[in-house]
């Protein structure tokens, strides 16, 4: 039997998932009364080549600093009709114009809409299950200290424990392989896309004990607070039901599945709170105004090592191991050091916190 699960999806603070490419370049956007405009490459040189204008567009193209918006500017081409003709998406700018400036764009479909990969949702899920498990396994912290000793590679560590926790078990002739992987039971849809234009351009600044770093800060496109959608999780009972036989399952049932990942970014709020940094007011809201209203989830680009990874269940001593071999700065620095926020005219915003509730 295979239960279908349909969850809205609330963004609770600023989104961002990161698209195909890592950056927008400032030959690539065009900011004209207030919107950050992504442009059709092919449809610009057109619009050049008519106006006999493309050999000189290359010509400054590849000088340092070139900027299209600039360009278009200064030829007074910049009109409605050529952002109509050139435009593949426009964002509204909620900062000031990032003029020069590389932007991280979001991800989108083949009809430029942004939207939420399934895989981002069932990731940020899978990471709940790693921390409930070290927390309910405490022998697990031994296999993570000889995994650092034999291994330098985090990579081939973090292979070996997702073996070890999501694929122990044996169905049939198979053991310890992608078939074997407890989470095969839960399928996750991509989320609804957005409108194509319903997006925004912010500033994101990291800030490291509690100073800005603007030299490793940027600008991103985001899905605002309130911007929901809806996707669905696809439960296979019968499936889960072998793992059952198979061994001593993760979780007990989908409903125990949600909890646990409810309980995991619970602990991460509690965690990050505790920082008193710009974000406390946040923090506060966000653990009052979310309990009993649905499953808290931390998705996307800006979480940090205490979201991504199993960090929080570790103990102080073996957090110390793993910063000194595979970290630069010393051990004794609080750690991790940074964090990402979206910078606004009354603060700092968190990114990636959404919460799920079920549809009936």
């Amino acid at each position: 039997m295979i239960s279908v699960h349909k969850f809205r999806l609330l963004p609770l603070s600023p989104i961002h998932i990161g698209g195909r490419f890592q950056a927008l370049f400032p030959f690539e956007y065009i900011i004209q009364d207030g919107k950050f405009i992504v442009i059709k490459e092919g449809e610009l040189g057109k619009f050049l080549q008519e106006r006999g204008l493309l050999p000189d567009f290359l010509r400054g193209f590849e000088q340092p600093g070139f900027s299209l918006t600039d360009y278009l500017s200064q030829k007074r081409l910049l009109s409605s009709h050529l952002i109509d003709r050139v435009s593949l998406y426009s964002c509204q700018l909620a900062c000031p114009a990032p003029m020069g400036k590389q932007v991280r764009p979001f991800t989108r479909d083949a009809y430029q809409r942004p939207f939420i990969p399934g895989t981002a949702i069932k990731g940020a899920m899978r990471t709940s299950l790693w921390y409930d498990a070290m927390v309910r396994n405490r022998g697990l912290f031994g296999r993570v200290r000889e995994e650092i000793k034999r291994e330098a590679n985090k990579k081939k560590i973090d292979d070996e424990l997702d073996k070890e926790i999501f694929e122990g078990y044996r169905l049939g002739n198979r053991e310890r392989s992608p078939n074997t992987d407890i989470l095969r039971v839960v399928k996750v849809s991509d989320a609804e896309p957005w409108e194509r234009d319903s997006l925004y351009v912010g500033e994101e600044e990291t800030r490291a004990r509690g100073r800005a770093r603007p030299d490793i800060s940027t600008h991103l496109e985001f899905v605002k607070e309130g911007q929901e959608t809806k996707f669905t999780i696809t439960f296979d009972e019968e499936l889960f039901e072998r793992f059952r036989r198979a061994g001593n399952p993760l979780f007990n049932s989908f409903e125990d599945f949600l909890s646990k990942v409810d309980a995991f970014y619970r602990k991460v709020a509690e965690a990050e709170l505790e920082e008193e940094d710009v974000s406390k007011g946040f923090y506060e809201w966000l653990l009052k105004e979310t309990k009993g209203r649905g499953y808290l989830l931390r998705i996307g680009w800006g979480g940090g090592l205490p979201s991504l990874t199993i960090w929080l269940a570790l103990p102080e001593d073996l957090r110390e191991e793993i910063r000194r071999n595979f970290f630069r700065r010393s051990h004794r620095e609080k750690f991790p050091m940074t964090r990402r926020f979206l910078k606004r005219r009354d603060g700092y915003t968190p990114f990636g916190w959404v919460i799920l509730q079920e549809v009936r």
